[in-house]
């Protein structure tokens, strides 16, 4: 797996936990509407590319034609926290059809 960029780990949206991945993910077979089935696991949260999948990849094309494909995953305050594992950051790693989100102990708090 290919490690990405680390995202914030406390962000949040209406006061619920957030988790918010806005990246260019084609390289992974990830694109705008791509099916995909989220399972928020104790320890991480995996996101596999299904055709069957009950969410849908968004995205957004910037100004410069590239184009940004976004994930807005919400979960309890208790999941954040399990998956964070006191954290200031999320680790993202990617391969093709699979996204796995967890802790980032380089910011551990």
């Amino acid at each position: 797996m290919d490690k990405l960029k680390s995202i914030k780990a406390t962000a949040s949206n209406r006061g619920k936990p957030r988790v918010w991945l806005e990246r260019d993910l084609s390289a992974y077979g990830f694109k705008r509407g791509t099916p995909v089935n989220i399972m928020v696991m104790p320890s991480c949260i995996i996101i596999d590319a299904n055709e069957d999948g009950k969410r849908i990849m968004a995205g957004r094309t910037k100004p410069n034609g590239n184009e940004l494909h976004i994930l807005d995953i919400t979960c309890s305050e208790e999941e954040r926290e399990s998956i964070r594992m006191g954290c200031e950051k999320f680790q993202i790693e990617a391969e093709h059809g699979r996204i796995v989100i967890s802790a980032d102990f380089t910011t551990r708090a």
